[in-house]
């Protein structure tokens, strides 16, 4: 693909340091929770 003046990009508006961190705690939490008895979140059928 050719676009003569163009710039792409990858949109990472929503890669922000807050996102970043939410997202660590929620894996630590998906994966410890159910260890520790805890109901699982998050449940995909």
């Amino acid at each position: 693909m050719s676009l003569p003046g163009d710039l792409v990009a990858p949109h990472v508006g929503g890669v922000t340091r807050e996102t970043v961190v939410r997202t660590a705690l929620t894996a630590d939490q998906n994966a410890t929770g159910p260890l520790a008895g805890d109901a699982p979140r998050d449940v995909v059928t």
